[in-house]
């Protein structure tokens, strides 16, 4: 009788810590790649409402007091480079971000359907942002459950779909997720593998 209590309170404590490891990793993410300051927090909600001047306003004021903010640094190339639609000028707004240990941030959306987005536009998806930082990519879907943390170190593709607009991050376990930019535009496709290329090689 007691060996039958004794493994029942293992199999509850078991089942205790598995609970905790899955909302622990659920935590990681849904939550930034970093811990943000207020003003980020506010700008990168500016930008998702395609506010772009009130969020470089604010990321602005918030270098001058914290120059070293490097999430403010990474969301200011963000609300740049939405604002002007210059993406080789968005290109050295984020490799300088990358360069003072920042990363790239941008808003996508990832289709829940398995393979159309390889060639067309999807009916069923979620939006959220897609953070690029040293060592990780993370999407952060706004309001769904499809948030996902992959390590560099798992990805085996990163690279536009056959319709260059669209594009996908292939990684271990056979795992596919297609996203759209923001623009949906295939430059900006482009500028987010590049970008992943080049946090990679650090």
């Amino acid at each position: 009788m007691n060996k039958v209590i004794g493994l029942t309170k293992v199999v509850i404590l078991l089942l205790g810590l598995m609970s905790f490891q899955v909302s622990e990793c659920e935590a990681q993410a849904n939550s930034e790649p970093n811990k943000i300051s207020q003003a980020v927090g506010d700008a990168k909600m500016a930008i998702v409402n395609a506010r772009y001047d009130q969020a470089i306003d604010k990321l602005e004021q918030e270098l001058a007091t914290m120059p070293d903010d490097l999430e403010a640094l990474t969301f200011l190339a963000t609300a740049r480079a939405y604002k002007e639609s210059d993406f080789l000028k968005a290109k050295q707004h984020f490799e300088d971000a990358i360069n003072k240990g920042g990363g790239a941030s941008f808003v996508v959306s990832h289709s829940h359907e398995i393979s159309a987005m390889s060639v067309g536009d999807p009916n069923d998806y979620c939006r959220g942002w897609l953070h690029l930082r040293k060592g990780e990519a993370r999407f952060v879907a706004h309001s769904d459950a499809h948030s996902v943390v992959i390590p560099f170190s798992d990805i085996v593709e990163f690279k536009q779909n056959r319709m260059p607009k669209l594009f996908h991050i292939k990684f271990a376990k056979d795992k596919n997720y297609n996203f759209s930019p923001r623009s949906r535009d295939e430059r900006e496709s482009l500028l987010i593998i590049v970008m992943y290329q080049k946090l990679s090689r650090r």
